[in-house]
């Protein structure tokens, strides 16, 4: 049992309760519960294991990432990128997002940089040439790192790794 995931559940309920922010709130399958905060940019993320009674924040609103450190992140593939300072930095300055869970895994996408046309004007003016960057991680249900983050250019290599992933989750 994860005592701090234990806490953190029981203040998450209280502070939802007391009605201080929003939440964005959806089952995500397999006993889990995706909480994301309802402001500017909705960066915060927390993921709740329902049976568990366990909170694991994935972001904190203001952008940090939380639950994950750099040993989850396969830095020589993001540094192929050209774009890693966010993942450096453990930070989410663009987008931070859990798809559903599926068997106990699910994929955690990154958005490391977004693509040109995040910084333009309404009239098109300051839009560049860039294309998105993604960095994608698999988790199981106590929001444990089964597949680091990196770069994943193919729906198939996306299920290459979702495999080995399912694979551990099983094994555990």
């Amino acid at each position: 049992m994860n005592e701090k995931a234990r806490e953190d559940y029981e203040w998450l309920m209280e502070y939802v309760k007391s009605g201080k922010e929003r939440f964005f709130v959806s089952d995500w399958g397999c006993g889990m519960t995706r909480y994301r905060s309802f402001g500017i940019g909705n960066k915060g993320l927390i993921m709740v294991n329902e049976e568990k009674r366990e909170a694991h924040m994935l972001v904190y609103p203001d952008g940090e990432l939380a639950g994950f450190t750099a040993d989850d992140i396969d830095m020589e593939s993001i540094e192929k990128t050209g774009r890693g300072y966010d993942a450096e930095r453990l930070e989410v300055s663009y987008r931070l997002e859990a798809e559903r869970f599926r068997d106990g895994v699910a994929m955690v996408s990154w958005m490391l940089h977004p693509d040109g046309s995040y910084f333009a004007d309404e009239g098109g003016f300051g839009r560049q040439d860039d294309e998105e960057v993604w960095a994608y991680a698999f988790i199981d249900t106590d929001c444990r790192v089964l597949v680091k983050f990196q770069t994943m250019d193919t729906k198939e290599e996306c299920d290459k790794f979702f495999k080995i992933a399912l694979q551990k989750c099983q094994e555990k």
